[in-house]
């Protein structure tokens, strides 16, 4: 399995689907990995310049950051609205979602308007 050394041993991918490392991979899980050109996860270092993996990490970026930026509001701000929701929820852009995780700390953002004011 020479291209396993390239892959990152924490994988996200690979921990979904229970295989952990590619070192971890034993030779009868081995056998269920391979494509019709005998090649073990032939093209998984390829895939990470796909447009729509690309997308795919994009997109859960995305959520993830909204998540915090919930998690975070909830915490110092209280339950969000249904309006600071669906604005927090609009945004598709993770760079657009750091500045209010950032204007969190200020100590002058005392409601969701403020926090998301701008957005």
């Amino acid at each position: 399995m020479g291209a396993t050394a390239a892959v990152h041993p924490t994988d996200p991918i690979l921990q979904a689907y229970g295989l952990g490392k590619l070192d971890d991979v034993s030779s009868e899980s081995e056998g269920a990995l391979r494509g019709p050109t005998s090649q073990p996860l032939e093209g998984v270092l390829d895939m990470h310049e796909s447009t729509t993996y690309q997308a795919i990490l994009k997109q859960g970026r995305v959520f993830g950051e909204q998540q915090v930026l919930i998690r975070q509001g909830t915490k110092k701000l209280g339950t969000p609205d249904p309006a600071s929701l669906a604005a927090i929820e609009a945004i598709r852009d993770p760079a657009r979602l750091e500045a209010p995780s950032e204007r969190m700390l200020d100590p002058k953002v005392r409601d969701w308007k403020s926090l998301l004011g701008g957005l």
